[in-house]
């Protein structure tokens, strides 16, 4: 598999895998990111290097908000630097994504990677067969990449989160995937446990 760090939870604090029906969110800061008088993305954007690190920070729009996006990504970045502004989002959805497959069964990864006090924080990356490629096929996925979070057009957070009023029966759905998911494994260490100790009665 191209994208094993999607098979298993990455982290203890996060609300579970990362379910195809998840938005995810890429914030937008000038002039880092964004080149707000072109209305052009910045060659730092969706770092290659990040994402050959398979580290590139992103949201999981189900599990978050307004404040935490505010308190946990653009504020501790205009704080760094008070010449940044925040200029928006792009949004995707995790299936698109990982679709984006011309240069392999994968090109993009997009796992869970909750922090204690930020669980819907996820990272995007290369997948195992496009970190090991050459710079010209690294460049061409980024680009696709690129143009998957492009296809809703950039938008102000507050328009995003206010889709959740017309799309609540499918976000209630992935959040109750999770969930239940979460549930499966928890029942399942608990019979293994059982089983064990069941098992030390007869074979001590």
């Amino acid at each position: 598999m191209g994208c094993p760090c999607e098979q298993s939870i990455q982290s203890k604090v996060s609300p579970g895998l990362v379910k195809g029906c998840e938005d995810i969110v890429y914030c937008l800061l000038d002039p880092d990111l964004f080149d707000l008088s072109t209305g052009k993305l910045k060659n730092a954007a969706f770092s290659k290097t990040q994402l050959r690190k398979n580290r590139l920070s992103c949201v999981r729009k189900s599990f978050s908000n307004i404040a935490e996006i505010n308190n946990k990504v653009i504020n501790p970045q205009i704080s760094k630097n008070p010449n940044r502004r925040f200029c928006g989002v792009f949004v995707c959805q995790s299936a698109k994504i990982r679709a984006i497959n011309e240069n392999s069964e994968q090109d993009i990864c997009v796992s869970d990677a909750g922090l204690p006090d930020f669980p819907s924080h996820a990272h995007l990356g290369f997948s195992s067969t496009i970190a090991r490629s050459n710079k010209s096929i690294q460049v061409a996925v980024r680009a696709n990449l690129i143009n998957a979070f492009e296809a809703r057009g950039r938008q102000e957070l507050k328009s995003v989160f206010e889709e959740r009023t017309a799309n609540v029966v499918p976000t209630a759905l992935c959040k109750l995937s999770n969930l239940f998911r979460l549930c499966l494994r928890f029942v399942a260490a608990r019979c293994r446990k059982c089983l064990r100790a069941i098992l030390r009665q007869f074979f001590p």
